[in-house]
């Protein structure tokens, strides 16, 4: 798992237009797409009509460098039944030689003249006049549509981006079998979350080439609306301020397998790839030595040797940082491994002296050295390939500049 995305060559300025509907859908996690976006070095404006969402977001991303919350105010207007004639010949005008698939009925029939006065929405919103290279917005959907203001405020934002010939990336924020095909072809890009999604478009006419997967552990998430109480913690007060691109590994403290231990932090340290380490306590004693006092003694050297820099967690914060690691290694088996595997993770008990059991719940048991470096390596070749938003963001951008 990436920790953080990708930094780009060069600094893209973003317009990101958010409705109620997404945030409350995903319980504000994707301003955390905001966030991993400024954080790698681009110029993000979130932008939005809604004053309370405005206001979450500047609470939530504060002071967040290359992050701004834009209010997009609208106005609201009268209008008269001279209006409405003029609006229904504009709409004959535009739509008069488009029929109802599979039929000879015309399209304006259906649409134009059910209720016309009332169907014209009385929101106006003012022109984008900014400048920037990537309009990214979610995918609608119809079964979480919002307010026909909301309907504007979009239509506002792509009529700009169309104008300006400014590319737009939808990300597949919603299910994606709720997303009429004709949504799909408001985007020149899409950024989906898993292969399933990006087959199921490419089926429906849109061109594989131009859909980008992000599967990144972080991101992914941000960009869900299923909720998960243990990912949640990705997202808390309380996070880990890893380097980008490192590969983070979580130890757990078993202080009568001392010697296993500093074999671990040896290997890890030789690893010739960057890495970041979680030291785990597990509220254990030796006799009437607490395991915070050895390991001040007796591993911290040994740890400080391999290592220069490491976070220590004491016991009951083990689960968050599993959330944050790629792989969490033990001397002894125990729950959390388990647990580790089924989120993706690479869960490992190293210990010279236990034979490996004939079989076991996507947990590794080794004995050697050797075995536990591939196993870090491997990691870290995961990692490296994972896709991250800024990652997407950057291939999109490559795309459109070669066509």
């Amino acid at each position: 798992m990436p920790d953080r995305p990708e930094k780009m060559s060069k600094r893209l300025k973003i317009l990101m237009p958010v409705g109620p509907k997404e945030l409350a859908s995903t319980d504000g996690r994707m301003l955390n797409m905001v966030g991993a976006l400024a954080k790698a070095g681009h110029s993000v404006d979130l932008l939005s009509y809604e004053d309370d969402l405005v206001g979450k977001a500047r609470e939530k991303l504060g002071n967040t460098e290359g992050a701004r919350v834009l209010t997009h105010k609208s106005e609201d207007r009268f209008w008269s039944m001279m209006h409405r004639d003029n609006f229904a010949r504009t709409f004959i005008k535009l739509y008069h030689d488009i029929e109802v698939p599979g039929t000879d009925f015309k399209f304006w029939k259906q649409v134009g003249f059910d209720d016309f006065l009332w169907n014209v929405n009385v929101n106006l919103f003012p022109r984008i006049t900014e400048k920037y290279d990537l309009v990214l917005m979610p995918v609608p959907s119809t079964e979480e549509s919002g307010s026909s203001k909301n309907d504007v405020f979009i239509t506002n934002v792509v009529y700009y981006a169309k104008e300006h010939k400014v590319p737009i990336a939808g990300y597949q924020l919603f299910p994606v079998y709720d997303a009429p095909i004709v949504f799909w072809r408001l985007f020149d890009y899409l950024i989906a979350r898993d292969d399933f999604e990006r087959e199921y478009v490419g089926r429906c006419g849109f061109s594989p080439e131009k859909v980008f997967v992000v599967d990144d552990f972080i991101d992914a998430y941000a960009m869900g609306t299923v909720e998960d109480s243990y990912k949640n913690m990705l997202f808390g007060e309380h996070k880990f301020d890893f380097a980008p691109g490192r590969l983070v590994v979580t130890v757990v403290n078993n202080p009568r397998n001392r010697p296993q231990l500093n074999e671990i932090f040896e290997t890890i340290g030789s690893a010739k790839f960057e890495k970041e380490l979680i030291f785990c306590f597990v509220n254990f004693a030796v006799r009437e030595y607490h395991e915070n006092e050895l390991f001040e003694v007796m591993l911290r050297p040994a740890l400080e040797k391999s290592l220069k820099k490491f976070f220590v967690v004491q016991a009951g914060g083990i689960v968050k940082a599993l959330m944050f690691s790629d792989v969490i290694i033990s001397t002894t088996h125990i729950v959390p491994l388990e647990f580790a595997a089924r989120y993706g993770k690479a869960g490992v008990v190293y210990n010279p002296l236990r034979e490996s059991p004939p079989i076991s719940r996507g947990v590794s048991f080794v004995q050697t050295r050797q075995e536990l470096a591939r196993i870090l390596e491997d990691a870290n070749e995961r990692r490296s390939k994972a896709v991250t938003l800024s990652g997407a963001v950057e291939r999109i951008m490559k795309h459109a500049s070669q066509g």
